[in-house]
């Protein structure tokens, strides 16, 4: 298995516990995700709660589609606990985007990976050269 896609995962196992509760609506996004790669929803069970380093995080390729995710999870409830918040503005941090996206696409939910992507470049740090 693709070792991105399992650090992926991974770090979206931790984000939907992180509020002490896995909702049936988080495990329907993760699900999806899955099932996108050609996984099985048993992986969730397999590999629950692999420890994460936050660090490796930047070095991720496709930022964007994982913040996406990111977003998608912790709006799945449609509650965002402030642990998710906290750590989904973490991730973005780690990921090179301004933490205000979060709170931007909490106030603008987003249906597409596309209209999420038209958005996004507003919130990536500039590079300095």
């Amino acid at each position: 298995m693709n070792s991105l896609l399992v650090k992926k995962i991974n770090l979206l196992l931790h984000l939907a516990h992180v509020d002490g509760r896995f909702a049936q609506s988080e495990r329907n996004i993760l699900v999806e995700i899955l099932t996108e790669n050609g996984l099985k929803e048993s992986y969730l069970q397999e590999h629950q709660l692999v420890p994460i380093d936050y660090d490796e995080i930047g070095g991720i390729e496709e930022r964007a589609e994982l913040l996406f995710w990111v977003l998608r999870l912790i709006a799945a409830d449609n509650h965002f606990h402030p642990a998710e918040v906290l750590l989904a503005k973490r991730i973005a941090k780690q990921l090179n985007y301004q933490p205000d996206v979060i709170d931007f696409f909490r106030m603008h939910p987003i249906k597409t990976l596309v209209e999420f992507n038209n958005h996004l470049k507003d919130f990536q740090y500039k590079s300095v050269l």
